[in-house]
């Protein structure tokens, strides 16, 4: 009778969190906000000039005029999409899978436009007049690698919470 007592006591305990683990909890919020800020804005930009994007796409020259058409179509509402999804910390493996594959998608486009030596405008994180280079390839490739290590965090805390 009293090891039940206890077993209920214990239950009602407040959750105590480390300083380290508040640290990382704080960071996956950060990181989490900050790259659905920046899919957000991509896509919206996208979407408000839908023509821009399609003449972006189709300057890479690494599509059929049907794909680019297609990826011009599906692309904003996919940022979008992933936006909300980081921002509310909702199904996290699902949005940093989706988000690292298309980061990934975009480094390559971009390393194949440099490398192909076109002048090619960006469209990386909306519509602007930037040309792709190795400075916003770079950053992408950065956000590629924070989205890698939360899809990481978010497999590992998927993984434990299936046992």
């Amino acid at each position: 009778m009293t090891n039940n007592n206890n077993k209920v006591a214990d239950e009602n305990k407040p959750l105590v969190f480390s300083s380290s683990e508040k640290i990382k909890w704080f960071v996956g919020i950060v990181t989490s906000w900050a790259v659905g800020i920046i899919f957000l804005n991509s896509g919206f930009q996208k979407i408000f000039l839908p023509y821009n994007f399609l003449a972006i796409v189709y300057g890479y020259e690494i599509t059929s005029p049907f794909q680019g058409y297609i990826a011009a179509l599906v692309v904003p509402w996919l940022e979008i999409t992933l936006g909300m999804l980081l921002i509310s910390c909702r199904l996290k493996l699902t949005a940093w899978l989706f988000t690292s594959v298309l980061l990934a998608v975009s480094v390559y486009a971009r390393v194949m436009v440099l490398l192909s030596g076109l002048v090619v405008q960006c469209g990386c994180y909306g519509i602007g007049v930037d040309v792709v280079n190795w400075y916003n390839t770079g950053a992408t490739i950065l956000i590629l690698v924070v989205a890698l290590i939360s899809l990481s965090k978010a497999f590992k805390s998927n993984s434990v919470a299936v046992k």
